[in-house]
């Protein structure tokens, strides 16, 4: 088994958790800016550069959690969520460039559904991560990140619900109600990177 050694792979580790800081960060915004305003959005940034930007900061968030595979985890539960992570995050860069090339309704299923699969993936590895970690900071952001990840599961089967019955959730309240708990859950989630990027800070 590996785990985070002194020297140039912990800080590596150190600076790819600070670029997927950022890149997480950076995700997040664009959604919430082009969703509240995409004129005025797209006018800041091109269509062409946030789509640049966005497909980039997918890929760091999968490298980080490759990495974190790699070095970090240490048992083989945690080291296979880990991998199956990264790889759902990859997945997850493709079909954002399916979706710039492509008509989205040609794969409505894949859209609907992959959402489901994604926060599932992540919900499983944080509380093995919350299970196993032995340092304090850590292990409460990963019970942090494990709530965010509850709720950004259950935001997600509403929605397949909403797909299903879309009488249910329509209007500008459901819309401005939608923002605001994807933004709380934005938060609970980037808790679990920053402190891990603290602590990294302090060994």
């Amino acid at each position: 088994m590996m785990i985070v050694r002194f020297g140039n792979d912990r800080i590596f580790l150190k600076r790819l958790t600070f670029l997927t800081i950022l890149s997480f960060a950076f995700v997040f915004f664009s959604r919430f800016f082009s969703t509240l305003g995409p004129v005025s959005y797209f006018k800041v940034i091109p269509h062409s550069v946030n789509t640049l930007l966005v497909a980039f900061s997918y890929l760091i968030m999968a490298s980080f959690w490759y990495y974190f595979y790699i070095n970090y985890a240490k048992s083989n539960r945690l080291r296979r969520l880990a991998l199956f992570v990264a790889l759902i995050v990859f997945l997850q860069f493709l079909l954002y460039i399916r979706a710039q090339l492509f008509s989205k309704s040609f794969f409505k299923s894949l859209d609907l559904f992959f959402p489901l699969i994604f926060s599932s993936s992540f919900l499983f590895l944080f509380i093995t991560l919350f299970k196993e970690e032995e340092e304090p900071g850590i292990k409460r952001s990963a019970f942090v990140a494990m709530v965010g990840f509850s709720l950004h599961l259950l935001v997600n089967l509403l929605i397949v619900v909403n797909d299903v019955h879309s009488e249910l959730f329509q209007g500008t309240r459901s819309a401005a109600m939608g923002l605001m708990v994807f933004s709380f859950i934005f938060v609970l989630k980037m808790y679990f990177y920053v402190i891990f990027y603290q602590r990294l800070s302090c060994k």
